[in-house]
């Protein structure tokens, strides 16, 4: 009649049988380094610059974790303050090294959302833009529009990119941005899941298309106001035109007393209103 022995016993095993399942989970899950070539060591954030990369992170973390619980995305930061965030997509490309010497040199915080496939190409750069400081985020990985797409697919899309930015940095992705603003529920709901925020944005002047830079710095001015997000792309091809316009724009708009912030710190400086307006053409 030794039953609650027994049952202590099997308890301790159970709870054995937990702790190994959960450590397995952990360890299956951490990220590995970026696959290099044979013969090459793999890529992460190089240790003397860990801890820098890390704490930078992590603000940015602070900044955004307040956010997803009242608005399901934002376009536009708060109108308290007289802030910009300048955004890039599709990078890193061929611009993205020049680029990043002009808003290094100009103390111009920015966030990048990045496509897997260019990550796997473009490694060092991405290194350089956590270095930097500078704020990246997930453009999935390969720029399908995620609208009406299998739950499954769009999840894959989403992580693999994120995945592949987290072996470099050794740090959760936080921030989304869905290819051609192209999202619906199930985007969502994954974006949630995922504790990440879905970034739009309040102000496209469509460099992908422009003829000229003074046309990508003429729409800017034109619809800036607090709190705006500008999208601007770095790839995936030569960005020559976007590159001349942020080197016009940048002074334009402190010149008109903006101040130009990263996405993290836009939300931290000035929360976003609970009304998101979704850009034209975004969602479904």
């Amino acid at each position: 009649m030794n039953a609650a022995p027994d049952r202590r016993r099997l308890l301790a095993v159970l709870a054995a049988c937990i702790a190994i399942v959960a450590v397995l989970v952990i360890v299956l899950r951490s990220p590995d380094p970026v696959d290099a070539p044979a013969g090459q060591p793999a890529v992460t954030v190089p240790a003397p610059a860990q801890a820098r990369v890390r704490a930078a992170l992590t603000r940015d973390d602070e900044a955004i974790d307040g956010v997803p619980g009242y608005a399901p995305f934002v376009a536009i930061g708060g109108a308290k303050h007289k802030q910009i965030a300048l955004t890039f997509d599709d990078g890193p490309g061929p611009t993205t090294p020049a680029l990043l010497d002009h808003l290094q040199a100009h103390a111009v915080p920015a966030t990048f959302f990045l496509i897997g496939h260019a990550i796997a190409q473009h490694t060092d750069l991405v290194l350089r833009e956590l270095d930097a400081g500078f704020s990246v985020g997930t453009h999935t990985d390969s720029h399908d529009a995620l609208a009406s797409r299998p739950s499954a697919d769009q999840q894959d899309q989403i992580l693999a990119a994120a995945d592949r930015i987290t072996r470099i940095s050794r740090h959760a992705v936080r921030l989304f941005r869905p290819p051609y603003g192209s999202y619906d529920a199930n985007t969502l709901r994954i974006v949630r899941a995922e504790r990440m925020l879905m970034v739009l944005w309040s102000i496209d002047p469509g460099d992908y298309s422009a003829k000229r830079p003074r046309q990508i710095v003429d729409a800017t001015l034109a619809a800036a106001r607090p709190g705006a997000i500008v999208l601007l792309h770095d790839g995936p091809g030569a960005r020559p035109k976007t590159l001349a316009a942020v080197r016009m724009l940048v002074p334009a708009l402190r010149r008109r007393g903006y101040k130009l912030v990263s996405v993290p710190e836009l939300l931290r400086d000035d929360p976003p209103p609970r009304r998101q307006p979704a850009p034209r053409g975004a969602g479904r």
